[in-house]
């Protein structure tokens, strides 16, 4: 996966891109979407698929209960398809949490240019979408005690 990319388009048109059901409190689109954000993604939800929120970055299942905020805590965005079943990190993930990250474009950057430069790559045909795989994994943020007044 790339480092930066594109969801700019409305949460309707993904909906009816990959015929997914949009929940409510989908966030806006971002044209440069970095880790940590929340995107949306497609995944299956009691046999019928499902646009929903979800903060970009895998968090393994060791991490799944934290008092960091989520934006704090380490997560991954790349997995190696070679050793990712394998992975004690994604193994899980990757045979029973899929989902497709819809978007406008990746980013690929030249690093011999100074700036470095970066180059979108989308779909061929106009008014396409790009389906990017991803795994996902729940997360549950620890409750923080109040201090007794």
């Amino acid at each position: 996966m790339c480092g930066r990319f594109s969801q700019g388009e409305p949460s309707h048109r993904i909906s009816d891109y990959f015929g997914a059901y949009p929940d409510d409190d989908l966030p806006d689109g971002l044209y440069n979407v970095p880790p940590t954000e929340m995107i949306r993604v497609v995944v299956e939800r009691a046999d019928e698929r499902r646009l929903v929120a979800a903060r970009w970055g895998f968090r393994p299942f060791w991490t799944a209960s934290t008092d960091e905020a989520p934006k704090q805590a380490q997560s991954w965005i790349n997995a190696r398809a070679e050793t990712a079943l394998d992975s004690p990190a994604f193994g899980r993930s990757l045979r029973i949490r899929r989902c497709v990250i819809p978007a406008d474009a990746f980013y690929e950057w030249d690093r011999n240019a100074t700036p470095r430069q970066p180059y979108a790559i989308g779909p061929a045909a106009e008014g396409g979408m790009l389906a990017l795989a991803g795994i996902w994994s729940p997360v549950c943020m620890a409750r923080r005690r109040r201090p007794p007044s």
